[in-house]
């Protein structure tokens, strides 16, 4: 039987909803994670998945070195907001990464994150999107023989890197709202996140629920550092 920290430094909240193929991609790429041993874990929240994801979960949980949770509620609409939260209620670590379960993460994502973010300091990046074609190629070989990045179209790759520029600009100017975090890739402090009383539940739908946490933590003073220089998902 794996042994598991009870406290590792960093928790791995990842939703999802109805699609076992990417959750099963995202864990592939969280196996190959690379200077984090022993320091992490994986939370899945699920938005109540009626298909395998649950079966998925306990499989990999089964041979994990490290800790996978499930947690699942019946489905009421699109509430990201509550599911993010019962991740956290669920999580250990000191910071909290939170990730989409269909966002594939390069070999130093956890690692870039783990040693950026602290209390304080938030950290935020974005993913780059595949086509439907390009996303039905992808298998675990995939990512042992290609760097995650390189998946990506040249266009997408520019996009993320206009991105980092606007990033390091409003940081600049000091823009009172701007940047901010992508809920797809956020990593907060466990203190600050319970300081802000996590996500927003009364969120209901697609999208706002990362623009708001995100204006919360900065009115504690909480600063936004962006990990876009050195990972994407």
């Amino acid at each position: 039987m794996p042994t598991h920290a009870s406290t590792p430094a960093i928790s791995l909240i990842v939703n999802t909803y109805m699609k076992p193929r990417h959750l099963g991609l995202v864990l592939d790429s969280i196996e190959r994670q690379e200077g984090v041993d022993g320091r992490l874990e994986v939370v899945i929240t699920d938005d109540g998945s009626t298909d395998e994801t649950a079966d998925l979960v306990a499989q990999r949980a089964a041979s994990a070195a490290y800790r996978i949770a499930f947690t699942t509620r019946p489905h009421d609409g699109f509430r990201l907001a509550r599911v993010r939260n019962d991740g956290a209620r669920l999580a250990r670590g000191e910071r909290l990464l939170f990730l989409d379960g269909d966002c594939m993460l390069p070999r130093n994502h956890v690692a870039v994150h783990l040693s950026r973010c602290r209390a304080g300091v938030s950290t935020g990046g974005d993913c780059g999107r595949l086509d439907e074609v390009q996303s039905r190629s992808v298998d675990p070989q995939s990512l042992d023989t290609q760097a995650v990045r390189q998946l990506l179209p040249r266009t997408e790759r520019a996009a993320l890197a206009r991105r980092l520029r606007k990033w390091r600009w409003y940081s600049l100017i000091g823009h009172p709202t701007k940047p901010r975090l992508v809920g797809n890739n956020i990593c907060i402090h466990r203190r600050d996140f319970e300081e802000v009383n996590g996500f927003d539940e009364r969120f209901v739908g697609w999208g706002q629920e990362d623009d708001d946490i995100t204006l919360r933590l900065r009115a504690i003073g909480v600063r936004l550092e962006t990990v876009l220089d050195r990972t994407c998902s």
